[in-house]
C-alpha cells in the first residue's frame, strides 16, 4: 500500500527516485489541509455510492410487479418485499449516520454511541454543532475560585438582632403619628 502522506503520491504521481534523503520534505499547512480534504471527499464519495446502490435496490423492489411466481402467494411476496425494503432503508440510514459521524468527528465523540442526533438533524445543524464543539475548550478540572483563597473565612455572627415587639411598634407609630399631625397642621 503506497504512502499517501506525500503530495506527489496524493496527486497520483509516482515517487521520484532522485530523492536521496530518508525524510520527506516538510509540508506546508495548505498542503496538509488539501491532502486531508481530498481523503475526506474520497470517503464521502464512497459512502454516497454505497447509499446510491442501496437506494437503487429499494427503488427496484418497489417497482417490481407484485407477483413474480405464477403459483406464489401475493400477500406473502408483498410481505417479503416490504421486509426487504425496510431492511434496505435501515441500511441506508446506517450508512448515512456513519458518513455523518466521519464528517463531524467532534460531534460524534461528544454524542458517543447515541446516533439519534445524526438521524433526526439536518446537515447544516450538525455542521454548526460540530464547529461549536471545536471552539469550546475542555472544562477545567476544578472551577475557578469565586473568592480569593487568601481571604479569611467569615465566622458566625455572635450579635443577636433585636426584633421589636408589637408594643414597641405601636409606640413608634404613635410618635410618628403625632409628628405627622403637627407637620400637616391637623
Amino acid at each position: 500500500m503506497p504512502d499517501d502522506t506525500t503530495p506527489a503520491t496524493a496527486a497520483g504521481e509516482g515517487e521520484s527516485s532522485e530523492s536521496t534523503d530518508d525524510e520527506a520534505p516538510p509540508q506546508t499547512v495548505e498542503e496538509v489541509e488539501a491532502l486531508w480534504k481530498n481523503r475526506v471527499s474520497q470517503k464521502d464519495k464512497a459512502h454516497a455510492a454505497a447509499e446510491k446502490v442501496l437506494r437503487d435496490e429499494i427503488a427496484a423492489l418497489k417497482a417490481k410487479p407484485a407477483s413474480t411466481e405464477p403459483n406464489g402467494d401475493v400477500a406473502q411476496q408483498q410481505a417479503a418485499s416490504q421486509q426487504r425494503i425496510t431492511e434496505l432503508e435501515r441500511q441506508v440510514e446506517e450508512e448515512r449516520v456513519k458518513n455523518l459521524q466521519m464528517k463531524y468527528p467532534v460531534l460524534a465523540q461528544q454524542v458517543g454511541e447515541d446516533t439519534s442526533l445524526f438521524k433526526m438533524t439536518d446537515e447544516a445543524t450538525l455542521a454548526r454543532l460540530n464547529a461549536l464543539g471545536e471552539q469550546t475548550p475542555a472544562a477545567p478540572a476544578q472551577p475557578p475560585p469565586i473568592m480569593d483563597p487568601s481571604t479569611p473565612k467569615r465566622t458566625a455572627s455572635t450579635q443577636q438582632t433585636h426584633e421589636p415587639t408589637s408594643d414597641e411598634l405601636k409606640g413608634q407609630l404613635k410618635k410618628e403619628e403625632a409628628a405627622w399631625k403637627e407637620s400637616v397642621g391637623y
